[in-house]
C-alpha cells in the first residue's frame, strides 16, 4: 500500500512540474515533431482519437503507458496509412508482459514526405526533397494495485530536411484505471490521464545550434463498456486533449463488437467524423479506418495489423 502510494505521488508530482514548465509554450505553430502528437493505428483513429482510457492493446505504448501493465502475453502490431501529398505515415509495436517483472513495449513511429517543392534563397524553383521523421520509443508499465496502472515512455527522435537533421528526446508518462461495474447497463469503467513531451526539444544540426520545442500533450479520458448479450459488446469513450496553450480539443468515439470477431466504431476528433471497422480471429486482427485528411487535402486510409503471441 505505502508503495502504491509513492508511486501514485511520484507521478503527480511529474505531471505537476511537466505542466508548469511547459505553461509558456506557443501555440502559434505546429511545433516540431508535431507528427507525434497525431493519432497513430487505425483503430484509436476510428474511435476518433480517444484511446487514454481504453488502452487496451498495443497502441498504448504511444496513448497511454500507465495501461501497458493490463497487456497480456505479446502483441505485434504494424500501421500504415495513405495519404495524399505524399505522405506516408508508419508505425511498429512490441509489447510483451514479462509477469511480475511489469510490461515493456517498444515502438518505431515515423512519417516520410517526398516530391516536396524546392525553392531556392530567391523563391525560384529548385530540386525537389524529401523529409523524414522518426521516433523510437521503449516504454514500460505495471499494475500497482488492483485498480490502478502506471507507466512511463523514452523516445528519441530524428528528423531530415533537405541538408539538414535534427535529434532530441522525449518523455511521457501515464496513469490507468479500469473498474469491473455489476450493473444492468455499463459493466466497465475506466480512466486515463497521459502527458507526452515532457521537457522535450528537436536540436538542428545547422550553424546556430537552433532547437525547437516540442509542444507537451496532455489527454485525459473515460471510457465505458457493456455486453447487452452473449453476441455483443459496446465501448464508449471521450477524452480532451490540450497541446501547449491551445484550446482544449474533445474527441468521441464508440465501437460494437459482435462475437468478438468484428466490429464497427465512429468518432469524432473534434473536427471530423472518422470510421473504422475491424475483423478479428483468436491471434490476429486487421483494423481499418477512413479520416478526412488534416489538411483538407482529400482522405486518410488507415490499416492495422495486431498479432497476439
Amino acid at each position: 500500500m505505502k508503495a502504491t502510494i509513492s508511486l501514485v505521488a511520484g507521478l503527480a508530482a511529474l505531471v505537476l512540474l511537466a505542466s508548469s514548465s511547459c505553461a509558456g509554450e506557443s501555440s502559434g505553430v505546429a511545433g516540431a515533431a508535431a507528427y507525434m502528437s497525431r493519432p497513430y493505428g487505425a483503430r484509436p483513429i476510428g474511435l476518433g482519437g480517444a484511446f487514454t482510457a481504453v488502452s487496451d492493446d498495443a497502441s498504448a505504448l504511444q496513448y497511454n503507458p500507465g495501461a501497458l501493465g493490463r497487456i497480456e502475453g505479446t502483441t505485434l502490431q504494424a500501421s500504415y496509412a495513405s495519404m495524399s501529398m505524399n505522405r506516408t505515415p508508419y508505425q511498429g509495436v512490441v509489447v510483451w508482459n514479462a509477469g511480475a517483472s511489469g510490461t515493456f513495449g517498444v515502438g518505431l513511429t515515423g512519417l516520410r514526405i517526398s516530391d516536396i517543392d524546392g525553392r531556392d534563397a530567391e523563391g525560384n524553383p529548385a530540386d525537389a526533397f524529401d523529409s523524414s521523421e522518426m521516433a523510437v520509443t521503449a516504454g514500460y508499465g505495471r499494475a500497482v494495485g488492483p485498480w490502478l496502472g502506471l507507466g512511463a515512455s523514452f523516445k528519441y527522435m530524428m528528423q531530415t530536411l533537405q541538408d539538414n537533421s535534427g535529434s532530441g528526446f522525449g518523455f511521457d508518462v501515464g496513469a490507468h484505471s479500469r473498474f469491473e461495474i455489476d450493473t444492468p447497463v455499463v459493466d466497465m469503467l475506466s480512466l486515463g490521464i497521459a502527458i507526452s513531451n515532457i521537457g522535450s526539444k528537436l536540436k538542428w544540426d545547422t550553424d546556430s545550434s537552433h532547437e525547437d520545442d516540442l509542444l507537451m500533450t496532455s489527454r485525459y479520458g473515460v471510457a465505458v463498456g457493456a455486453t447487452p448479450n452473449e453476441a455483443f459488446r459496446i465501448v464508449a469513450t471521450a477524452e480532451g486533449a490540450k497541446t501547449g496553450d491551445r484550446d482544449i480539443e474533445l474527441c468521441l468515439g464508440g465501437e460494437l463488437w459482435y462475437t468478438e470477431t468484428f466490429a464497427l466504431r465512429v468518432g469524432h476528433n473534434d473536427e471530423d467524423v472518422v470510421f473504422g471497422l475491424s475483423g478479428a480471429t483468436e491471434r490476429f486482427r486487421l483494423d481499418y479506418a477512413y479520416a478526412p485528411d488534416t489538411l483538407d487535402e482529400g482522405a486518410s486510409h488507415w490499416l492495422s495489423l495486431n498479432v497476439r503471441m
